[in-house]
């Protein structure tokens, strides 16, 4: 995760609470996971996130990975990513959330034991 934040160019919110919480965490553990802020005005500038999942490809623009949030009448944007420190060969895994659920329409068949994706219509 730290990688990615890194290449970002965002801030970690661990980096400042780590004397206070003793460390950031990944997601593993019962640690709660990174949450990294970055300007608002800047989402626009962030590259686009290319996904692999199953061959197929998907793609998240940084306003569409970035998540405002407004509360007491200030705002902040959040990279609405999350890792998960999970060794191989189970990990690492990365929880996309509601970010790319707002993107891409998920279908669950349980029977067949699998999960299909494809582009949400928006109105």
């Amino acid at each position: 995760m730290q990688k990615l934040i890194d290449a970002l160019g965002l801030t970690s919110a661990s980096d400042d609470s780590k004397s206070a919480s003793g460390g950031g965490g990944g997601g593993a553990g019962g640690a709660a996971p990174e949450q990294s802020t970055i300007p608002c005005e800047k989402a626009a500038d962030l590259p686009s996130l290319s996904f692999d999942i199953a061959g197929v490809t998907y793609e998240l623009t940084g306003p569409e990975y970035v998540i405002e949030m407004s509360a007491v009448g200030q705002t902040q944007c959040m990279l609405g990513i999350s890792g998960m420190d999970v060794p191989p060969p189970a990990g690492p895994l990365w929880i996309l959330g509601d970010v790319f659920l707002s993107k891409y329409l998920s279908v669950y068949d349980f029977g067949h034991r699998r999960v299909g994706f494809a582009r949400a219509v928006t109105k």
